[in-house]
């Protein structure tokens, strides 16, 4: 039976590829962003650092605009039976080198609640949007789960560390650079939050301690709170195709040259993401 499930869900990102692709999933999702998330190679230890010099290596990157080089990546991860279905991303601020207990870190999506149907939308995050939230560093860092309500967030509480959610921060050297800097990991299970094929995603950062940058942000100029600038999640049933992820890294500090100087104009207080 779950064999048979398996099967089908392959079909759904099938068939979500193709709309994407040929009909367009949505006029709602950010024209223009599109995250694409591969399966698993490389498996991922939630420490908040990279365990093994490997680890990250089977994903893109994608920028976050501002002047202090953030970047994300992200992949997924599902049991032969169809147990479980694990999406886990990787949040980088290489010019965040401190630990401050303000700093926040967020993984929004707003996931279709039927295996072929398509997230809600709209200016407000609606029931199906989920916000994944890691504040401060560390041992002393918390998580929190925030569900859409139609006008706004409200935090909610069915869900357990570490089987439904779990993240981990610390300011460490990586792949990406030898300076320590903020590093982020998450682990969601797709079950427990319903995260379906059709997914936008939105990817946000905060650093207390440089509060003039404002908040680094994925797709470019959005907010939080609206589901409709959240961008596209293409969930392939692949492995990243070798060379792709190099390709991008190459463009993240140009990209993150060039535009970034706009979004350091006007302080932002921690959270507001707006």
């Amino acid at each position: 039976m779950r064999r048979n499930l398996l099967v089908v869900f392959s079909i759904v990102l099938v068939f979500c590829a193709f709309a994407a692709t040929n009909v367009g999933t949505s006029e709602a999702a950010k024209a223009g962003f599109t995250a694409n998330c591969y399966t698993l190679v490389n498996a991922v230890t939630i420490d908040g650092r990279w365990t093994t010099a490997g680890e990250w290596s089977d994903t893109n990157i994608y920028p976050l605009l501002s002047g202090l080089s953030g970047s994300f990546r992200l992949k997924w991860d599902f049991a032969s039976d169809f147990s479980y279905i694990f999406q886990y991303y990787l949040v980088e601020i290489v010019g965040d080198t401190t630990s401050d207990a303000a700093d926040s870190v967020v993984v929004c999506m707003a996931a279709s609640p039927t295996l072929f149907g398509v997230p809600a939308g709209g200016t407000a995050p609606q029931t199906d949007c989920w916000k994944f939230e890691v504040n401060g560093t560390g041992s002393t860092a918390t998580l929190t789960v925030y569900r859409g309500t139609g006008s706004g967030w409200a935090v909610f509480s069915g869900w357990s560390k570490p089987a439904n959610f779990d993240a981990a921060v610390t300011v460490n050297a990586s792949e990406r650079s030898a300076t320590p800097h903020k590093i982020v990991e998450f682990k969601m299970d797709a079950f427990a939050f319903s995260l379906n094929p059709e997914t936008w995603v939105l990817v946000g950062a905060y650093d207390a301690s440089q509060s003039a940058a404002g908040v680094q942000v994925w797709p470019t100029s959005s907010s939080i709170n609206v589901p409709n600038d959240y961008g596209l999640l293409n969930t392939s049933m692949e492995a990243v195709p070798e060379g792709i992820g190099v390709a991008v890294m190459a463009l993240v500090s140009t990209v993150a040259v060039g535009v970034g100087g706009r979004y350091l104009r006007r302080p932002r207080r921690r959270n507001s993401f707006a």
